[in-house]
């Protein structure tokens, strides 16, 4: 496993601080690895998950797409582990305040999304954060949602003073990026169609069963290019200024 330090926490800079709704993003590790594409038919109702180029049996799929239909080509995108610091709370404070603030963050991720991911990474087989780790060289935090709720007490500052005080809250994320390193967005829904064997013999088993397989048109739909999972690492920071 890489050992990942945490990405910096944005600066209190100055006393008209307003800190943005997170940090830039820091990227862990990149990876080669391919999403599954959702294959439904378009004749018979069949639905299963493939690999997003012809001819490759993707991780845990039981059907191949053979083909695009009117030259579509593959997407372009690579998969990306990446951390970042999420804004939970902003407070500025003066003399004589002394706050207690009850804050909620959630963590992990529903059980929808973790359904959609795996399907997504072709992870059933080995679960989900077994197959982050084997693709990314990293642990992910793939419980699931959890709503927690803290306390935090602070002081004002002296005479004359503000005190900023901002919570933070890390963050990590698989997500598809495009050539110019932006997030991907993927074709619109049913935009996309393609030849599907359904059921390959000797490719991971037949979804008919006994070794049978047909063809069929598909539609091609990616389940998600982008998955958060809020961390447990909650981080309070603050800075006293002199009043101008």
């Amino acid at each position: 496993m890489i050992n990942v330090d945490l990405p910096e926490i944005p600066e209190i800079t100055s006393i008209n601080y307003s800190p943005l709704e997170q940090s830039d993003p820091e990227i862990i590790m990149r990876s080669d690895k391919r999403l599954n594409y959702l294959a439904k038919a378009d004749n018979r109702s069949l639905s299963t998950y493939v690999a997003d180029r012809p001819g490759v049996l993707g991780e845990g799929c039981k059907a191949v797409l053979r083909n695009f239909w009117h030259d579509v080509v593959p997407s372009n995108y690579h998969l990306v582990l990446r951390q970042y610091w999420k804004l939970l709370a902003y407070e500025l404070l003066e003399k004589g305040d002394q706050d207690s603030w009850e804050k909620t963050h959630s963590t992990g991720i529903s059980i929808k999304d973790t359904q959609e991911i795996t399907a997504s990474l072709g992870a059933e087989s080995k679960g989900l954060n077994a197959s982050i780790s084997e693709t990314f060289s990293h642990s992910v935090d793939t419980s699931q949602t959890n709503s927690v709720k803290n306390t935090y007490k602070v002081d004002g500052p002296e005479e004359g003073h503000v005190k900023i005080w901002v919570l933070w809250q890390l963050v990590k994320e698989i997500v598809a990026l495009d050539e110019n390193g932006e997030v991907f967005n993927p074709p619109a829904r049913n935009s996309i169609k393609g030849d599907v064997t359904w059921g390959v013999s000797g490719l991971g088993g037949s979804i008919f069963g006994g070794g049978s397989s047909a063809v069929s048109g598909a539609y091609l739909n990616y389940l998600t290019v982008r998955q958060v999972f809020p961390s447990k690492v909650i981080k309070p920071v603050s800075r006293i200024f002199k009043k101008e």
